[in-house]
């Protein structure tokens, strides 16, 4: 089942709000991505669109850092967050990440997975969700030492 799109369109580019991404991803990581601008969709949802400078990849990020993919049209769809991360990251190490770049952003991958599995475990469907009274709790953490994460970064 195809979840449904939103149409969104550009609201502001002066004033960014990098709070979204930095719930998500360490400071280290952060710091190669461009705030591009911000999207206000027809259910008045605030999307952040965030590009990343050596992969030229996009994440659009709500205020409560859930997810959207750009389809077409200026529509915008809810997609996991892990899922998100994975595709902006995804020829990074091809174009220069260093290997302590690269394992952070695997941790953050991690992170995003492990959360969608939390709220999924107590009744609360994916947190990329785009439910208004979804809710963030905290951050799980996990060592990229011994991960066995299917990410090629």
């Amino acid at each position: 089942m195809a979840t449904a799109s939103i149409k969104g369109l550009m609201f502001q580019g002066d004033s960014p709000n990098w709070r979204p991404l930095l719930r998500l991803l360490d400071e280290e990581l952060v710091g190669w991505f461009m705030w591009m601008f911000e999207v206000r969709t027809l259910d008045r949802r605030s999307l952040h669109a965030y590009k990343h400078s050596a992969t030229r990849g996009y994440v659009h990020l709500d205020r409560q850092g859930r997810a959207y993919a750009y389809t077409r049209g200026d529509r915008y769809r809810p997609v996991p967050v892990a899922k998100a991360l994975e595709e902006v990251f995804r020829d990074w190490a091809t174009l220069g990440a260093t290997t302590r770049e690269r394992r952070l952003a695997r941790v953050a991958v991690l992170r995003a997975k492990r959360e969608v599995d939390h709220w999924a475990a107590y009744g609360h469907g994916s947190y990329a969700d785009p439910r208004p009274t979804q809710r963030r709790v905290g951050r799980a953490t996990q060592s990229a030492r011994g991960s066995t994460a299917t990410l090629a970064l």
